[in-house]
């Protein structure tokens, strides 16, 4: 069986990308709504949403969903359109760092028990522990 191209599976999973991501979007509007307000807000998540489209053809093939780290890089991207925007409405690396933790912390919040328990663990020892001077 061919493989498909970069271009063939990122495109293939476009439509179903940013539906992924709907809820971590919701949670990060009102993460960036306690900070700068309602309507800075809504803009950036618009933003942030367009850009998001516009990295996916961008994402490089790394074994379509036979790879567990699929969804990782996915997630990245996500983030990465959320701190572009960001940057461009004059906030620094710092404030898109904390929108980041933040958004993803409420984001855990919304998960059951025992994975928000791990996965909140890894986001202290990543973003406020030994990790976050490996990240600077």
């Amino acid at each position: 069986m061919e493989e498909p191209k970069i271009d063939d599976y990122s495109t293939a999973q476009k439509p179903t990308l940013p539906k992924d991501f709907d809820k971590v979007t919701e949670e990060t509007k009102k993460v960036l709504a306690s900070h700068y307000g309602d309507e800075f807000a809504d803009t950036v998540g618009r933003d942030t949403y367009q850009e998001f489209e516009t990295l996916i053809p961008q994402l490089p093939y790394i074994g379509g969903d036979r790879n567990r780290l699929g969804k990782s890089l996915v997630g990245a991207t996500w983030f990465l359109a959320l701190y572009r925007v960001l940057k461009r409405h004059g906030k620094t690396a710092e404030e898109a760092g904390e929108i980041t933790y933040e958004s993803t912390e409420a984001y855990l919040s919304s998960l059951p028990k025992l994975p928000k328990l791990g996965l909140r663990l890894l986001l202290r020892v990543v973003f406020r522990g030994p990790g976050k001077k490996l990240i600077r």
